[in-house]
């Protein structure tokens, strides 16, 4: 399927999602356009991380129905994860190996061409060159999330999702 930019990257009707009796969203319908840029606030316990993870294929609704980029996600999941840059508030690193080798991995992952290039324009952007060659686990929290977001970012993502983007970051 062909991506169509005039079409929204986001389409949500009549979304749904409950925990036991705790009803966290009914009838929730949101359309976002290729580029738009969205903020989701609210109190804690308000629904945005529910809803990015469903967003991002992590968890189900209950009902409603989900669109990203066209692709249904009750089917084609797969599609849209492929489509989507995530940075959660825990990194999703791994802490024994360097940056460097966590966003050579990742783009592995997703078939990313030229990944050296990749990883040096992404260095150079968010101001990771000195820390890449060391390991996660000894880096800063600031440090981490900016390699959160060159991870997010190392496939060339339509959508990128950031759950608390400001915490963390120096």
């Amino acid at each position: 399927m062909a991506i169509s930019t005039t079409d929204p990257i986001i389409k949500i009707q009549g979304l749904n999602k409950a925990y036991g009796r705790n009803k966290i969203f009914q009838n929730l319908d949101l359309i976002i356009n290729y580029g738009e840029i969205c903020a989701l606030i609210g109190i804690n316990g308000s629904g945005k991380t529910t809803l990015l993870k469903i967003l991002s294929t992590l968890i189900k609704p209950d009902s409603g129905s989900l669109s990203i980029s066209g692709f249904t996600a009750s089917k084609e999941g797969e599609d849209i994860r492929k489509l989507i840059g995530l940075v959660t508030h825990n990194h999703l690193l791994y802490n024994q190996l360097t940056g460097y080798e966590n966003l050579k991995f990742v783009g592995k992952l997703y078939g990313v061409h030229y990944i050296d290039e990749k990883i040096k324009e992404l260095s150079s952007l968010l101001k990771l060159d000195k820390v890449l060659d060391k390991r996660i686990g000894y880096l800063s929290h600031g440090l981490q999330k900016r390699i959160s977001i060159a991870r997010a970012l190392i496939h060339n993502p339509s959508l990128l999702l950031l759950d608390e983007p400001e915490s963390n970051l120096d």
